[in-house]
């Protein structure tokens, strides 16, 4: 029997940084600490570091929690991951 191992990265991303929309004025709030061996930025449309706390944007994240690809697919984890993380 040949048994195939691999890591379930994506699934542990969840616990990393989620909000949920049940509570808004929660999710609103301040996410506080990070995971340890994270490196975590909040970035505009174009990829650009946001400039001010309040302004909108999409939280980027890398490091030794994150996946590392999507398994067996090439293509997917290149239109998923940026080639900096």
């Amino acid at each position: 029997m040949s048994i195939k191992f691999f890591r379930q990265k994506i699934l542990q991303f969840s616990r990393v940084v989620w909000a949920s929309d049940e509570n808004q004025a929660r999710r609103l709030a301040s996410l506080r600490r990070w995971m340890p061996r994270l490196e975590v930025k909040v970035v505009d449309r174009g990829g650009t570091p946001v400039s001010y706390i309040g302004q909108q944007g999409e939280i980027w994240a890398r490091g030794f929690p994150i996946m590392l690809g999507s398994y067996g697919d090439t293509q997917k984890t290149n239109e998923a991951i940026t080639p900096s993380g």
